[in-house]
Formats: C-alpha cells, structure tokens, sequence
C-alpha cells in the first residue's frame, strides 16, 4: 500500500488547512482509505522552511492513521514536497520521514532552486523527456545527484520532480512513483488534493 499526501490552504488564511491522506492498493492504485482533517498550523511560512510549518502537523495525522487504522497503513508515503531536493537537503518529505521513521519521497512540481540543479534544467528536459518513464538526474555543482526529473505519462509538457525523503533509495523512489503516475501527479498525491479540498468545501471553507 502506498500513502499519498497533501496540503490544501483555506483561501487568505495561511493558518487554517486540510491535511489530506489516502492510502492506495500498489499498484493498481485503488484508493483504500481517505483521511481528512482540518488543522491549525502554529508556525509561519518561511521560504525554504516549509517542513517547520507543516511536518509536525502531518506526522500527527500519519500516527493517527497508524493507531486508529492499522489495517490501511501504508508501507511508504509520498508527500507533495521535497526530500533531498532542497537547500539544506532536508525538505518536507525528510522532515515528516524522520519524525514518523516512514519511507517518504518527495515529489514537487516545480524545481528548486538548490547548487546549480536548476542550470539549463528546462533545455534538457525538453530534449531528454521525449517518452513517458523518462528522466534527467538532477546534479549539483558537484556533481551530487539529488533528485530526478521525470516524464510520468503522455501529452504532459512538464515534469515532476523526485526526491528522496526517508529511507529510500532514488532508483528505487523513481519507479515506485513511475509506477504511481496515471496523470502527471501520483495517484495517491493527486487523490489527497482532491479530497482535501472537497473536505474544506464541505465544511464552508474557501479553497485556495
């Protein structure tokens, strides 16, 4: 089983969100258990520090599940974020890893900023991610592979980017999430976006 997970904001407010959980069959991705909570977070927004905000809020929802629902725990998680792919090497997907001690992998839509992976990124992921499955590393300055670009499936312009959070290995995070994808996000990311704002919908909250 894996576990998706997302973040979705109250319009305006930058408190008030929906930590959205669904765990999925692998590989076929059939959603098995939806987790949805609305919570305050208690710590600001700084760019590059979104880990501080976020990752003791949803390693207290990942317990919950963990607790009130064993059967539907899922043997790794993919969070909407960064794993290694990030200034200090410690994005949110490592950040929520280490205080769960779970298997997480980042995945983010857009690049970060991080020693020189960004240099002519777009150039040759324009012309290496020809196919669906397939990828551009993701180097520093010093040669450091940190993360993938990767075409997930057809008739999509931009890739998403992989990284590891905790207790993977990049190979083996790159298929797994491949493997995940039946759009451009992973399944299980994708589904928690859904239900997080439908959840907020519900409950009379603007999206954002």
């Amino acid at each position: 089983m894996i576990g998706g997970l997302d973040v979705s904001y109250v319009k305006g407010d930058p408190v008030t969100a929906c930590v959205g959980i669904v765990v999925c069959l692998f590989p076929s991705m059939k959603p098995i258990h939806v987790h949805t909570e609305i919570v305050q977070m208690t710590e600001p927004y700084i760019s590059g520090y979104l880990g501080f905000k976020e990752a003791n809020t949803i390693a207290e929802q990942i317990q919950h599940i963990k607790h009130e629902r064993p059967n539907a725990y899922p043997d790794a998680f993919l969070i909407d974020g960064n794993g290694v792919l990030h200034p200090r090497r410690f994005g949110l997907a490592c950040h929520v890893g280490v205080l769960t001690d779970h298997p997480t992998i980042g995945v983010a839509k857009s690049l970060h900023f991080v020693d020189g992976v960004h240099k002519n990124i777009k150039a040759r992921c324009s012309t290496l991610l020809i196919k669906p499955g397939d990828v551009v590393p993701l180097s520093t300055d010093s040669e450091e592979i940190i993360g993938m670009a990767l075409k997930p499936v057809a008739g999509v312009k931009n890739p998403i980017y992989i990284s590891v959070g905790h207790r993977f290995d990049l190979e083996t995070a790159v298929w797994l999430v491949k493997t995940c994808c039946h759009y451009r996000i992973p399944e299980p990311i994708r589904l928690a976006d859904i239900y997080s704002r439908q959840h907020l919908q519900r409950m009379g909250f603007s999206k954002s």
